[in-house]
């Protein structure tokens, strides 16, 4: 496959090879080949090229973050380590005037994923 050094990916572009490449929300690009065109065909494969010439900080966090729930860390350490997480990265990267509006959504998605694994 050729090389795509003019291609650079948007982070909607990012997102879409994770997922045609089976790596989020349990899409798997294989299981429905027979209704992929030629076109679709080449969109992953660049989208698969892309992927294979970066690193993303974000999958490995995600990586990491599985790694370390699945380990022995003390849960209430990596709650507080998470949440120090949201909060500097809020406070560093949000624009002031959107800050209310991002930590209420993101307290509505806790509440909404508790939820969804039973815990509330």
């Amino acid at each position: 496959m050729p090389r795509h050094a003019d291609f650079t990916p948007s982070p909607t572009t990012r997102w879409l090879a994770v997922v045609s490449l089976g790596q989020g929300n349990g899409v798997n690009s294989h299981a429905s080949r027979d209704q992929r065109t030629p076109a679709i065909d080449a969109l992953i494969g660049v989208a698969e090229a892309v992927a294979s010439d970066q690193t993303d900080p974000l999958a490995d966090l995600v990586d990491h973050i599985k790694l370390i729930i699945e380990s022995e860390t003390d849960a209430h350490l990596l709650i507080g380590v998470l949440v120090e997480g949201i909060a500097v990265t809020v406070a560093r990267r949000v624009p002031d005037e959107k800050q209310r509006e991002v930590v209420t959504e993101a307290l509505r998605l806790l509440r909404d994923r508790c939820r969804g694994y039973g815990v509330m």
